[in-house]
């Protein structure tokens, strides 16, 4: 339904560019599947069991099962479900259609784009698959800072974010208070004060220790307020119809109780305030969809997909009105306003 522009670019325009990365991501998938002989044993026709015996060392089997659905939708196996069995098989002779670079930079930036260009970085997927050892380390501390401060900074994130500080800086009066919600290395909070004049009132919150003392040093220098608090059980610490808005992104699908926390969060708000929940994991049945769910499967926390249709549903029952939603991939924005 939107479609204000953001940095000159529409969602469908910015979705092109993340779809090319994600394309790439498959292509990486499928390197690493055919170098760990995936692909060989695959040659003829085996079903999930016999791909276990003939293949597997003890790996995890779940995993597995994730990997080949995506390697499916790349389109580089096929299922063959003869007599009611599922068998899987390669593509003989599968092409890879070359990548378009410059659209993937609108998504990831060129240096991201080059990397991966080079990356070897889909091997672990394939290892847990075949191995069950999973190294992937991706919790909310200063061990994995790096890692989400490179991925918070991709241009697709930066465009659920900044979609979202526009929709609080649109809603905010003067004088007005902001929240933003499990806030991170604080990059939100610094672009909403950015956004906002000095006497608009910034309030950034986070579960982690580490990533609050990040996003502390990060807006040193800022008039903003900053405190660790758990989503999930301390927001009635927070007044009633206090802020002119809230936002939350990339931290939704990671709730494990998320109605609770968009009640609070809908008391919270004032009258015509705005909601705005970003780059939430989605049951859309997208081209990136199997491979984010081979992804995530294997990340901690775990991720939870949401049903937007659902979560607008139970929005409304709390007063919160649909005013903003576009999709990028199976990752959701929806923003919403408080009845008057």
């Amino acid at each position: 339904m939107p479609v204000a522009l953001l940095n000159e670019m529409t969602p469908v325009q910015m979705e092109a560019g993340y779809l090319e990365y994600r394309r790439m991501c498959y292509k990486l998938l499928l390197q690493d599947a055919r170098e760990q002989r995936l692909v060989d044993v695959l040659s003829e026709p085996r079903t999930f069991a016999e791909l276990v015996t003939n293949w597997s060392r003890g790996g995890d089997s779940a995993t597995l099962q994730r990997l080949l659905a995506a390697l499916v939708s790349y389109a580089a196996m096929v299922t063959d479900n003869t007599g009611g069995v599922t068998r899987y098989k390669s593509v003989e002779g599968f092409q890879d259609t070359p990548i378009d670079r410059d659209l993937m930079v609108t998504a990831v930036g060129a240096g991201q784009a080059d990397k991966l260009l080079h990356a070897n970085s889909y091997a672990n997927l394939v290892k847990v698959a075949r191995d069950g050892n999973n190294v992937v380390q991706s919790d909310f501390t200063a061990a994995n800072s790096q890692m989400w401060d490179e991925f918070l900074s991709l241009p697709f994130y930066e465009y659920f974010r900044k979609s979202a500080v526009e929709a609080l800086a649109a809603a905010c009066r003067p004088g007005g208070m902001l929240l933003d919600a499990a806030c991170g290395l604080g990059y939100g909070i610094a672009e909403l004060r950015e956004r906002l004049d000095v006497e608009a009132r910034i309030v950034g919150v986070d579960i982690s220790h580490d990533f609050i003392a990040m996003a502390i040093d990060r807006t040193r220098d800022l008039d903003v307020a900053l405190a660790r608090l758990d989503l999930q059980r301390e927001l009635p610490i927070l007044a009633s119809n206090t802020f002119d808005g809230a936002m939350i992104i990339g931290a939704w699908h990671f709730l494990a109780n998320p109605d609770e926390v968009l009640a609070e969060l809908a008391r919270l708000l004032r009258p015509g305030g705005v909601l705005a929940i970003g780059y939430y994991y989605t049951t859309d049945e997208t081209f990136d969809r199997p491979i984010m769910d081979l992804r995530l499967r294997l990340r901690e926390p775990v991720a939870r997909a949401t049903e937007a249709a659902a979560l607008a549903a139970k929005a409304a029952e709390l007063g919160l009105a649909v005013e903003q939603d576009f999709r990028i991939g199976c990752f959701g924005f929806t923003s919403f306003r408080m009845a008057e």
